[in-house]
Order: structure tokens, then C-alpha cells, then sequence
């Protein structure tokens, strides 16, 4: 008896099917060899490149901790502790600034000319220091 159609096996058919899956197998591998080498020699390619670069930026790290070790005297092991210092030296006083005296006279010469400024600086006294006591004012 047969089936009522819910369960039906198609036919096998000829082995057409099962000779191009084999023929379509065999084209992929051996076109595939080519490729395996070629994505295999990449992958070295940047294997190699990557440790190139681990190993740089390995010795860039070493220099930089040393140059900071040595820059900063940071304490290694063994060495005497900053911490303990050296006898103190006697401080030495920096003297106070002296003054610095002001002018005898201050002028205001706002609108005159050349000439009476020349005539005015003509008249007056010379002299090194101002008198003792005397402030200078506006003259």
C-alpha cells in the first residue's frame, strides 16, 4: 500500500547531483591550496609585524621607567632613605631691601613747551641726595 501523500520520499534519480557536488568539491580544494598559502604567508606577515611592534614599544617602556627612576631618584632597595638628612647648615638672613629714595622734585609739566621745561630744569639746584627729613612732594 501506499503512503497517502503526507509522507513521500522523492526519487533518487541518477547520480547527476553526486557527480557535480564531487566535481564542485574538488575545484574548491584545489583552488583553495593557492589561497590557504596566500592568506597563510599574510598571517605570518602580521604576526611578525605585531611582536615587531610589542617588542618596540617594550624597550620604549624600559627607557622611559629608567629616565623617570633617574629623573625623580626614586629609592631603590639598599639605598639610604631622603628621609634622613644631612646636619643643618646655619640659615643665612637675606638683609631687608633699602628703600629707594624718590626724586627732590616732581614735576607736572602738562601743556608747556620744550623751551620753558629747559628753562625750568636750568633753575634747579642740583643736588645728590634730598635734604635729611624732607619728603618729597608735588611740586
Amino acid at each position: 500500500m501506499r503512503p497517502s501523500g503526507a509522507h513521500t520520499h522523492p526519487e533518487s534519480g541518477s547520480g547527476l547531483a553526486a557527480a557535480v557536488a564531487v566535481i564542485a568539491a574538488v575545484a574548491f580544494v584545489s583552488a583553495s591550496v593557492p589561497l590557504a598559502h596566500a592568506l597563510a604567508g599574510l598571517l605570518r606577515v602580521v604576526l611578525i609585524t605585531v611582536l615587531a611592534a610589542i617588542v618596540v614599544l617594550a624597550v620604549a617602556a624600559i627607557v622611559a621607567i629608567t629616565l623617570c627612576l633617574r629623573r625623580h631618584r626614586i629609592i631603590r632597595p639598599g639605598q639610604p632613605s631622603r628621609l634622613i638628612t644631612s646636619p643643618a647648615r646655619p640659615v643665612t638672613t637675606i638683609p631687608p631691601p633699602r628703600a629707594v629714595g624718590a626724586p627732590a622734585v616732581h614735576l607736572h609739566l602738562h601743556g608747556i613747551t620744550a623751551g620753558d621745561v629747559a628753562a625750568a630744569l636750568a633753575h634747579l639746584p642740583v643736588a645728590s641726595e634730598p635734604p635729611e627729613g624732607r619728603r618729597t612732594g608735588h611740586a
